[in-house]
């Protein structure tokens, strides 16, 4: 037997283990949760109906946190670099809801952001780059659209995406009276 390898008691089983039975976390003293991971395991699945009816509470109550988690997650996994916190981009997201869209305005339903199957509704609150070529989300670089502007804009830059808007407008501006 190895008489260097480290053994923890597990809180629940009271069971002496070694180390890689229980998962990391940096915020204890020992460095590792004081559950092993079987009891761990069970425990999640004695509670786990409880678990969903608490985070389903936490979503309907921070929305908006969710929302810029998930934008934050999304952009990420298409190899965008992320320089700004879920805190940053909540307290964005909360201006947002209560200015509307950047471009037109538009009251966002944080709530109600995505249809049936996933897509998105016309007045989704979505991250646009300011700069899709930059390649990075950071808090000079980005503006709170609606999905429909956002869609609009595409790849374009601002000031395209402006000049392309006020093209439609001077071209149907006598339509619209």
């Amino acid at each position: 037997m190895d008489y260097n390898l480290k053994l923890k008691k597990c809180s629940r089983c009271k069971e002496y283990l070694p180390l890689n039975k229980f998962s990391i976390d940096k915020k204890t003293k020992s460095g590792h949760q004081s559950y092993c991971k079987k009891c761990r395991k069970e425990m999640y699945h004695e509670n786990r109906h409880i678990n969903k009816i608490k985070e389903k509470e936490y979503r309907m109550k921070n929305p908006i946190n969710i929302w810029a988690m998930h934008t934050r997650n999304n952009h990420q996994r298409r190899g965008i670099k992320i320089n700004i916190s879920v805190k940053k981009l909540t307290e964005l997201g909360e201006m947002a809801v209560k200015n509307g869209c950047y471009y037109c305005g538009t009251k966002f339903d944080i709530r109600n952001s995505q249809g049936k199957a996933g897509e998105f509704t016309s007045n989704a609150m979505t991250v646009d780059l300011i700069d899709s070529n930059r390649k990075v989300m950071d808090e000079q670089n980005i503006r709170i659209l609606c999905h429909s502007c956002n869609s609009g804009k595409g790849t374009l830059n601002e000031e395209e995406f402006l000049l392309k808007c006020k093209k439609i407008v001077e071209r149907w501006s006598n339509d619209l009276k």
